[in-house]
């Protein structure tokens, strides 16, 4: 290997310069199954992955592979079969990821069982890609569950297997640390389409789009429109009267618990959801399966009785309400308290105006009261958030570059369905001393 090509290649990496990169490396190398290469073939395959030269990555990879003394060959193989993948070798890329994952050692195993369950999609092998995203989604070790569950359902939605889907899509939903909670409501709306549940369907596509910002796809689209249409003009008109007026009745912030746990969900529920769904064994899934399609069977039959549907109508609307109803006054929503206080607190740090987590009031009176914060701190946390159905306190730690943390008890109203600050009092009796 020669040493200074590998030294200048090494800063080209660091400085992102990934052409002169990868040709320094593959200099460097002196030619594949040379003694000790294996790095730079390595890393010259990332720098030609940055450029999107999967071809090439993939036989630079090969060549990092014949260097018998290289350690780090299970993220060789992780790397070959990204590639792969990429240029829509799906077979290859299943056998490459099998590889990798003989490495019962290696740590992030997670990784390489999403990106085999991928490649399996792609081919149409929809039920041993939910096998793959189930087994990624339950390693102890994957900091964000949340993408392999919601990939998971995407799975068993193409596998036929709907009812399953929607558990799926919810456990997506529960994991705090998913930041892709907007399109996990838009696939559970399209799940609850495909089975006729119209009203959960208008429930998750509304939080999907009005909780999270998420933009509907054209198909997501069009099941929305149909499952509202189909739900009744009559719940739509109370709906969209609420919205002109400004007026949000506590059973309109969601028509199902799915989409209430979606607009805030406490750690403990994101726990129980997650580890109640990866608990099941696959039978158990496939029996819930079976019985979500008798209930709907069942359904179907009591439709044709007008007497039976309208108790139907009504026992869902009294589940909307009280739902609804413990959910706000439980103190949740959207921005929740947390939120609302994180971002005050950054946007101070940061010198900017900090107006618009305040409750109306004049500017005066907010500069005032953020004045008992010192606006030079090295870094803040919240402490306990204190919820109620109208107000909330918040305390949080104020950390200075020098002497003792200071800390401070944040005073919030309900505005709307979400919350603002009214006040910001020192909490002497935690002080330090």
């Amino acid at each position: 290997m020669d040493h200074a090509r590998y030294e200048e290649a090494q800063r080209a990496y660091e400085a992102r310069e990934w052409r002169a990169a990868a040709e320094a490396f593959l200099s460097a190398a002196g030619g594949p199954g040379g003694p000790g290469n294996g790095e730079c073939y390595h890393l010259a395959g990332n720098a030609l992955m940055k450029l999107r030269k999967y071809q090439h990555a993939v036989t630079v990879y090969q060549h990092a592979l014949r260097d018998p003394d290289y350690p780090r060959t299970t993220i060789v193989l992780a790397n070959l079969a990204t590639a792969q993948a990429a240029l829509g070798e799906y077979a290859d890329a299943v056998a490459t990821y099998g590889a990798a994952l003989a490495d019962e050692g290696y740590a992030k195993r997670y990784r390489l069982l999403q990106g085999r369950a991928g490649a399996l999609h792609s081919m149409g092998r929809y039920a041993e890609a939910a096998g793959d995203y189930h087994a990624g989604g339950s390693d102890p070790a994957n900091p964000d569950p949340g993408r392999a569950l919601n990939n998971l359902g995407l799975s068993l939605t193409a596998a036929g297997r709907p009812a399953e889907a929607i558990d799926a899509f919810k456990a997506a939903i529960a994991c705090a640390t998913y930041d892709g909670k907007g399109k996990a409501l838009a696939n559970l709306g399209l799940a609850y389409a495909s089975l006729g549940r119209h009203s959960e369907a208008v429930a998750a596509f509304e939080a999907s789009t009005e909780g999270f910002g998420h933009a509907l796809s054209e198909p997501a689209r069009e099941a929305f429109e149909a499952a509202t249409a189909a739900a009744g003009a009559g719940q739509a008109r109370e709906t969209v009267e609420g919205r002109r007026t400004g007026e949000m009745p506590v059973a309109a912030m969601s028509t199902s618990a799915d989409a209430e746990e979606a607009v805030e969900i406490p750690v403990i529920a994101d726990q129980e959801a997650v580890s109640e769904f990866f608990n099941r064994t696959d039978e158990e899934m496939r029996s819930l399966d079976r019985e979500m399609r008798r209930k709907e069977r069942a359904e179907r039959r009591s439709a044709a009785d007008p007497w039976a549907r309208a108790a139907a109508v009504a026992l869902l609307v009294v589940m909307i309400v009280g739902g609804s109803a413990a959910f706000f006054f439980a103190g949740y929503g959207y921005p929740t308290q947390r939120q609302t206080v994180a971002g005050m607190l950054d946007s101070y740090k940061a010198g900017r105006s900090v107006a618009d987590f305040w409750v109306a009031a004049p500017a005066a009176d907010v500069t005032k009261e953020m004045a008992t914060i010192p606006p030079k701190f090295s870094e803040a946390s919240i402490d306990r958030v204190d919820r109620s159905a109208f107000g909330s306190k918040v305390e949080i730690t104020v950390k200075l570059e020098k002497g003792a943390p200071l800390r401070y008890r944040v005073s919030l109203s309900r505005e709307g369905v979400g919350w603002k600050i009214v006040g910001i009092d020192n909490d002497w009796g935690t002080g330090s001393s």
